[in-house]
């Protein structure tokens, strides 16, 4: 733990960044923990902006929009959340999310949280036509947030599970892996618990330690 102590346990599933369970396993696993640490992480930021209905200007069908690269814009992505959750925003109000950093724009992230919320509202004004301002605007940060996943991920997630299989009770599971939306980090936790279960009931283990869907 953090202040030194030890637990023992039989078994035990790692769903940290690939970074941190990289310094992990480094003392007991040293080939798996430098596989891990080839696993790249970009970080990310959101933007969220508030405004009064009446003063958007803009009826904002859909539930959000992407913007290609090329466009060269400061946003990568708008979400209308308040439209594709309507309780996210009290009534006569809407709520919008722009993402920003990410692969080649990681330097954005490191601006101050006025330059990034002004970045946010020209792009909004440019692309959508809200110049309203917002009655809330807040910015979050998600440093070394996304994993990468460059050509031949998969076979070298597929050795990574191979290497932590020479160590008998050690499972990795989370978004460095085989998908990073939620959906897909929960179906691999619970693909994680039932390789857990079957290896508690019997130490060889029954099931694979790579995921198959």
């Amino acid at each position: 733990t953090a202040d030194g102590e030890k637990h023992w346990a039989d078994a035990v599933i790692l769903a940290t960044p690939a970074f941190v369970t990289s310094d992990l396993v480094s003392p007991f696993a040293p080939e798996l923990s430098q596989a891990l640490a080839g696993i790249r992480y970009v970080s990310t930021a959101t933007v969220t902006l508030a405004y009064r209905q009446p003063e958007v200007g803009n009826p904002l069908q859909g539930v959000g929009m992407i913007v290609p690269r090329r466009e060269n814009r400061r946003i990568s992505a708008c979400t209308m959340t308040s439209t594709k959750f309507s309780p996210r925003a009290p009534e006569g109000h809407v709520l919008l999310r722009c993402f920003v950093g990410g692969p080649g724009r990681e330097e954005q992230v490191e601006r101050s949280d006025e330059e990034i919320i002004a970045d946010a509202r020209a792009e909004l004004a440019a692309l959508m036509g809200i110049r309203a301002e917002p009655v809330l605007a807040r910015v979050y940060r998600f440093i070394k947030g996304n994993a990468q996943y460059d050509v031949g991920h998969l076979d070298r997630v597929a050795q990574m599970h191979a290497m932590s299989g020479e160590t008998p009770g050690l499972y990795l599971t989370g978004s460095a892996f085989e998908g990073i939306g939620l959906p897909d980090c929960i179906h691999q936790g619970q693909q994680a618990a039932e390789r857990v279960i079957s290896f508690l009931n019997n130490p060889r283990g029954t099931l694979p330690r790579q995921a198959t869907g």
